[in-house]
């Protein structure tokens, strides 16, 4: 039987059988195939014992072709080889973010330049008894007897779990996503218009060549001649825009580099022109930018439902609803309107096209309506009584507004009614129950004189 089988391995005949095992003499290979039809007929194999035995025969074996392939690797010299990498591949990143971000060169590859050096110098990567303590550190482990002799590597030879370890040391202390924090830290600290969205998209889009930076890199590992594995090089993938922040400011930290303020005005003006906005915009998103970098809690985006009607034009902003209904009850809602027509949006008026409407609008709501003692705008003994809470909603989803145009009552008005007379009042700067009010008086007006003609065409037939 022994003379009739074939070695799959070496395709040798000169095979024996040892202990019901079918052994190649040329290269060892053992025959699986020939020890189950050797079990079928004869009984009493045990089969842990061959287990155990075929196991510490290959596992020797492949000690042996590990340290064999391992003999090149030399764990300073990979850790020299991977920053060179490192380096090499964010030379590539500097050149296209300086097309995509439209900077100056020198500027921005000589910050980029000071900024990598210094957290090359402050990681120690480049000091070999750093690397190898940091290797002997991670490979500190008890190993078995039986494979003691087997995974002993000679001097100077870096075996597979020293591979392993030099590879989370090196991950862990300068991951490649460092470049993308680098590159994103350099442009934040000259004020470049750009975030760290944009160092994202780009390196998503292959724009930035981070995701390939193996493949960049190969002629550097050439240079060395070394084995290091691509695997090491590749990313695991790009990080969020907050955690790209979270990294460029711990850099800064780490080499002691001031952030400075983000440079709003160069970001807005490059998205109005990206977006082809007109530049008016530009003076409103840097007040926004300013009260939002003030921390002020007012910067909240809040439903209308949550504001009382009389909010809902321009004195929504920048006001809880808590505060709107105590300036109802003060009655200052109308001076607090004032003051952020006359002081905070000094620049900004009714179209001109409407300017006419505006003035004589505003002049009727300064006349008391007929049939009323003057009293003070937005003031009722009945209102003082109203919960503070959110603005109650009746059936079908009605808004409850109160007003004097139906003796402080409260109106249930349909929201599609009440979008639009908020947005008409915005537009014309006025109050919107102002405009209601108006609008119920024409309206009033309108069924008088119907009435009144109906009445003579009676009276004239």
């Amino acid at each position: 039987m022994a003379s009739a089988t074939t070695c799959f391995t070496c395709f040798s005949t000169s095979l024996s059988l040892r202990d019901g095992v079918l052994v190649c003499d040329v290269c060892g290979t053992q025959s699986q195939s020939f020890v189950e039809e050797t079990q079928e007929f004869q009984t009493g194999v045990d089969d842990s014992r061959y287990r155990r035995r075929h196991g510490s025969v290959h596992q020797a074996r492949n000690q042996g072709r590990l340290v064999e392939e391992a003999v090149k690797l030399d764990t300073p010299k990979l850790a020299c080889c991977y920053c060179h990498c490192l380096q090499h591949g964010l030379q590539k990143q500097v050149a296209a973010l300086c097309e995509l971000a439209g900077s100056p060169k020198p500027e921005l590859s000589d910050m980029v330049q000071r900024l990598w050096f210094a957290f090359l110098a402050s990681t120690q990567l480049l000091e070999p008894v750093f690397v190898r303590d940091g290797v002997s550190s991670r490979t500190r482990r008890p190993v078995p007897e039986e494979t003691a002799e087997a995974a002993e590597a000679p001097a100077g030879v870096a075996s597979k779990s020293e591979a392993d370890a030099l590879h989370a040391l090196l991950h862990h202390v300068a991951p490649p996503e460092t470049l993308l924090a680098v590159c994103f830290l350099g442009c934040w600290y000259l004020r470049e218009a750009v975030s760290a969205m944009d160092i994202v998209r780009w390196a998503q889009s292959g724009q930035l060549p981070f995701l390939s930076l193996s493949s960049v890199c190969e002629q550097v590992v050439v240079q060395h001649d070394v084995l290091l594995p691509a695997v090491w090089l590749q990313p695991a993938g790009v990080p969020a825009p907050h955690h790209l922040v979270n990294a460029a400011a711990g850099l800064a930290d780490l080499v002691n580099l001031p952030k400075p303020p983000v440079n709003a005005g160069a970001l807005i003006h490059r998205y109005l022109l990206e977006l082809g906005l007109p530049e008016g915009l530009g003076a409103a998103a840097m007040h926004i930018f300013a009260v939002h970098r003030a921390g002020s809690d007012h910067m909240q985006l809040t439903k209308q439902a949550n504001l009382k009607a009389r909010a809902l034009g321009p004195s929504c902003y920048p006001l809880f609803p808590g505060e709107v209904s105590q300036l109802e009850d003060s009655g200052s809602l109308h001076q607090y309107l004032a003051y952020l027509q006359d002081q905070v949006f000094p620049g900004y008026a009714p179209p001109e096209d409407v300017g006419d409407f505006h003035r004589i609008l505003k002049s009727i709501e300064s006349e008391p309506p007929c049939g009323e003692p003057p009293s003070t705008p937005g003031v009722s003994t009945q209102h003082t009584s109203i919960d503070q809470g959110n603005v109650p909603q009746a059936v079908l989803g009605e808004y409850t507004l109160w007003g004097k145009a139906w003796s402080w009552k409260a109106l249930h008005v349909h929201p599609d009614y009440a979008a639009v007379l908020c947005a008409c009042a915005t537009h014309l700067w006025l109050h919107p129950l102002h405009l209601h009010h108006l609008l119920c008086q024409l309206e009033v007006e309108v069924c008088k004189a119907d009435a009144e003609a109906h009445e003579a065409l009676v009276q004239g037939e």
